[in-house]
């Protein structure tokens, strides 16, 4: 080995670093999974007149809230196409009228 290479085994190179891709470890859900609850700020509603959430890419449908209303949700599904669904856990703030 040369004395330049700062590692000992060729075979255990960490390809991501030296990839133009970026990290492919980061291109996971970022923490959105099943059962996690998470604050957020309701900002939209559905034409079912659900609340709609944008969270890390993902849109989140909440049925019984409004948009204003700060709520901590529990998710119930995740999709493959960046849409959840969730349920309301607590009410935190009310909307501003």
């Amino acid at each position: 080995m040369t004395r330049y290479r700062k590692y000992k085994d060729p075979y255990k190179i960490d390809f991501n670093r030296l990839s133009i891709y970026g990290n492919l470890k980061s291109r996971d859900n970022s923490g959105l999974e099943l059962g996690s609850e998470i604050t957020v700020k309701v900002s939209d509603m559905d034409m079912e007149g659900r609340g709609v959430v944008k969270f890390k890419g993902y849109t989140i449908i909440v049925p019984r809230a409004v948009p204003g209303e700060k709520v901590t949700i529990r998710v119930t599904k995740v999709e493959n196409n960046k849409v959840a669904y969730a349920s309301v856990v607590k009410r935190i703030e009310e909307p501003k009228r």
